[in-house]
């Protein structure tokens, strides 16, 4: 695999998770839960490619069950006025917990799912594939979605009255009632659209950069996108700068193992290392107060 492949294999994933987060927090949410919603996601998708035989069926059934859970969600959080960061991390260990049991009913002791290799997802140009110069581009859909999408939901969020009536909910949802506008329905659109960059995350995790499902498959790629979140703000051009100089190091850690072999568990880490260390100067640089998290919802 050529190190561009190894920069997008790792990009697109986190590119879902960081725009679904940094999405959220532009109408008042953290989104802590995101971790068990990308796992739920990637289990589902790999469950129902197995049952199914058909990928594209199983990315659209993850697509409604990761739905039907921001939903729920939304009902906790907004009607029982249940804190969302508790409630984040409540549903990340339901969510381990919840696909570990199923993954072990369903597998027995092996502690993994498995199947889904021969099902990995059609290229979507497959007439590319002979040209020596555009063969990079000869992909699955799910990766140019995870190109356009996170365009489209910047231009959504900037460009549109949609988005301008959304990112308005955390700061004056109350002059929006005033006006007649339902702050709620906004909320919940919200919810789903930042569900569906999760349950995307999940789906590419299980068809195009694996073929398998086991405990800790997710391996934190939720937590890394809410500290990406967290520095990001509700910027997502900068969600999407961290996030690249992420798949940057990350592409840096895959050479140095080639050079340190020795060394390569070390190395594994050394991505996460890295990108802390430019968080901590951005923060200093831009003397970012962490407080505004507590804040995000009035």
């Amino acid at each position: 695999m050529s190190n561009l492949n190894i920069f997008f294999e790792i990009l697109i994933p986190l590119l879902f998770l960081v725009c679904g987060v940094i999405f959220s927090s532009n109408y008042g949410r953290f989104r802590v839960s995101v971790e068990g919603e990308f796992l739920i996601a990637a289990f589902f998708t790999n469950f129902f490619a197995i049952k199914t035989q058909n990928v594209y069926l199983s990315i659209f059934l993850s697509l409604i069950i990761s739905a039907f859970f921001a939903t729920i969600s939304f009902i906790i959080i907004e009607k029982f006025r249940i804190n969302d960061i508790i409630y984040g991390i409540i549903f990340n260990v339901f969510a381990l917990s919840f696909t570990s049991f199923l993954m072990e009913s369903l597998a027995g002791e092996k502690g993994l799912l498995s199947g889904t290799s021969h099902l990995k997802l059609p290229i979507l140009l497959p007439f590319l594939e002979n040209n020596i110069y555009l063969s990079f581009f000869n992909k699955s859909i799910l990766f140019y979605l995870g190109i356009i999408l996170p365009i489209f939901s910047y231009y959504l969020l900037k460009k549109t009255g949609f988005g301008i009536k959304l990112r308005l909910v955390k700061t004056t949802s109350n002059i929006l009632s005033l006006s007649g506008v339902n702050k709620d329905k906004y909320r919940l659109i919200g919810e789903i659209i930042s569900s569906i960059f999760f349950s995307l995350a999940g789906s590419y995790l299980s068809l195009v950069t694996l073929s398998f499902f086991s405990r800790g498959v997710s391996a934190g790629k939720g937590y890394l996108a809410l500290f990406i979140g967290a520095l990001a703000k509700d910027d997502l051009k900068m969600g999407f700068i961290f996030t690249g100089f992420f798949a940057l190091y990350s592409l840096i850690g895959e050479s140095l193992k080639l050079i340190f072999p020795y060394y390569s568990i070390i190395l594994e880490s050394i991505s996460y290392i890295l990108i802390l260390i430019t968080g901590i100067i951005y923060v200093k640089i831009k003397k970012i107060n962490f407080a505004y998290l507590n804040n995000l919802k009035k």
